[in-house]
């Protein structure tokens, strides 16, 4: 005949039941502690990525975008970690595939444009005579002025400009090529806009070495 376990014998069954559970918890955690220990570059953390290369002025869809684990220390400053976070905002800066995107890479909310604007300079247009494939975004450019009134010469306005976008003109201005979008400090925006009312504008297109 079975016998009946006491009152008391059950309290410590359960008791080391109890304490066998929460010292398996205590060594995974002690184990999951010691594996990210040992990890070069700390624990995971997810961060956002390019899932192909993409070029400054693109505008960001969630197919453009993916998540990868990287080791925290490995991740770069200011990673972006959400695709929500990024999508419908446009780069200031190209990107390769499954370079981690940050947050300096993103343009803030706005026009095509003025998101791509870094802080401290302009954009300003400049129309040329140049034919459309000449120049792209980039590309670094002069523009010169000719001055035909008192003693005639020419003089650069605008040294080594990049150009942040080129634009057909040719519906707008008559005769025109193509209109240039330059990055330029507002001192170089003050003289190129002093330059355009008394002068004849070009552009010289520097070397890309």
């Amino acid at each position: 005949m079975r016998r009946k376990a006491s009152r008391g014998s059950r309290r410590l069954t359960i008791a080391a039941v109890a304490l066998a559970l929460i010292g398996g918890l205590a060594f995974q955690r002690y184990a999951a502690e010691l594996e990210s220990r040992a990890r070069p570059g700390g624990p995971l953390t997810t961060v956002v990525v390019a899932a192909r290369e993409l070029s400054r002025g693109h505008a960001l869809e969630p197919d453009d975008l993916k998540t990868a684990e990287l080791p925290r220390d490995f991740a770069p400053p200011g990673a972006v970690t959400s695709i929500e976070r990024a999508a419908g905002l446009r780069l200031i800066a190209p990107i390769a595939e499954g370079e981690p995107l940050t947050e300096s890479r993103l343009g803030p909310p706005g026009g095509p444009v003025a998101t791509l604007v870094p802080a401290g300079l302009l954009a300003v247009a400049v129309t040329t005579s140049l034919p459309e494939g000449t120049v792209v975004a980039d590309d670094h450019v002069d523009v010169l002025a000719t001055f035909a009134t008192g003693a005639p010469h020419a003089e650069t306005v605008v040294r080594d400009a990049p150009v942040l976008s080129v634009l057909e003109s040719n519906a707008a201005f008559e005769g025109a090529g193509v209109v240039l979008i330059l990055l330029v400090s507002p001192e170089d925006a003050e003289r190129l806009a002093y330059a355009r009312a008394f002068a004849d504008l070009s552009v010289a297109i520097a070397s890309a070495a």
